[in-house]
């Protein structure tokens, strides 16, 4: 993390810390990053940024001299807020060997920090992260996994866990959903270490029956009218952060039409991409497809192959470590050349899936569960560039 941090008026001591003590210059010039990093691992430290106010040293973090930015839209860009500067999103759907669903009822701080240490290393600046009710203390919870992802130089993109998702208004559900926006949403409404709101995953996978919004028409319309008004309540918590939702297919964008569409909701495109499910299209051809029907800045919020060999779809090549390098290639190549604002690729590691049927779904990690890399981990890291906060 290059910056240029201000410590505290005139480096005077604060709560009992002092930045000079630390290392700090403050001259305007120096990169104080590392005085800041050791102070604040030993405290909360006041410090004046840009605005001339006091505030934890964590908001002072990047920036020339003032407060990190938050990552905003800007036509069909990703942008950084005061400086205007592109971002390019380079993350993982971050999980531990644990089913990601299970993973804040079994949240080990210990892994995280060594998942997050891997992150870095692959060069990543965000991961997508699912938050949910099902931790007692989530938003105590999502703070500390705040703190660790900060330390690695990691954004987090965040997946209400919503606790009844689709309610409909008025309803003692609802009313329990916009309780957890408050909380959650309101806790780090003013944190830029939040990327950004994902509404859901996957809406538009309705069920296994109907697996797009034209099968089941009616309920796609009804989730579509409650995107809009849980869309419209997180932003009367939090203006800061943008929205989305990770949509199963591209076309679940525009299709259908009816009361509007998704694109028309969200602040940014998040849609996934798995070759399974697009047996005649390939991610670069889904993208110029998206761009037909969207000026709105364009992420692949998921994509990966699995290298299960034991795993086998009929019509699909043996699964193993070498194709999932040969598709990841093909991946990375169409989103560099149709220059959209990054990926977030499923998954860190490979899995315990959590389920009983026989499944590949452990295996979509670029690292092994002992954490060492798979071929396609190197790829990422050398084959694309992210900012780096």
């Amino acid at each position: 993390m290059h910056c240029l941090l201000i410590a505290c008026a005139s480096f005077a001591a604060c709560a009992g810390i002092s930045v000079r003590d630390m290392g700090a210059v403050g001259d305007g010039v120096a990169d104080d990053t590392a005085a800041f990093e050791k102070a604040i691992s030993q405290g909360k430290v006041a410090g004046e940024c840009d605005t001339g106010k006091q505030r934890n040293a964590r908001e002072c973090r990047v920036g020339k001299g003032g407060a990190m930015d938050f990552v905003k839209t800007a036509g069909n860009m990703l942008v950084l807020e005061r400086s205007g500067a592109t971002v390019r999103l380079k993350g993982t759907n971050f999980q531990t060997p644990y089913h990601p669903h299970f993973f804040f009822t079994r949240f080990d701080f210990d892994w995280v920090e060594r998942g997050m240490a891997q992150v870095e290393a692959l060069g990543m600046n965000c991961v997508r992260q699912l938050i949910g009710v099902r931790h007692g203390d989530y938003v105590g919870a999502f703070t500390k996994y705040l703190e660790v992802a900060e330390r690695h130089k990691v954004r987090v993109f965040a997946i209400p866990d919503w606790p009844h998702k689709y309610a409909e208004k008025g309803t003692l559900e609802d009313k329990a959903n916009l309780e957890f926006v408050r909380e959650l949403v309101g806790a780090v409404k003013d944190d830029p270490r939040v990327l950004a709101w994902d509404m859901a995953n996957e809406p538009d996978w309705v069920s296994h029956d109907a697996w797009q919004w034209d099968q089941d028409r009616p309920e796609a319309e009804r989730r579509l009218k409650w995107f809009a008004r849980m869309k419209e309540e997180i932003k009367k918590i939090d203006s800061n952060h943008p929205i989305s939702v990770g949509a199963t297919f591209n076309y679940s964008y525009w299709m259908p039409d009816r009361p509007f569409t998704l694109e028309s909701i969200v602040d940014f495109v998040d849609f996934h991409y798995y070759r399974r499910n697009n047996r005649e299209h390939w991610l670069g051809e889904r993208i110029r497809q998206m761009k037909e029907h969207t000026d709105k800045p364009i992420i692949i919020g998921e994509f990966g192959f699995p290298t299960d060999p034991t795993f086998h779809i009929h019509g699909e090549p043996e699964h193993n470590e070498e194709l999932q390098l040969e598709f990841y290639r093909r991946y990375i190549a169409d989103i560099t050349t149709e220059g959209i604002g990054g990926f977030i690729q499923w998954a860190l590691t490979d899995c315990n899936p959590g389920v009983p049927e026989e499944t590949s779904e452990g295996t979509y990690g670029i690292l092994r569960m002992d954490m060492s890399w798979k071929p396609a981990a190197e790829l990422i890291k050398a084959g694309y560039v992210a900012t780096r906060w």
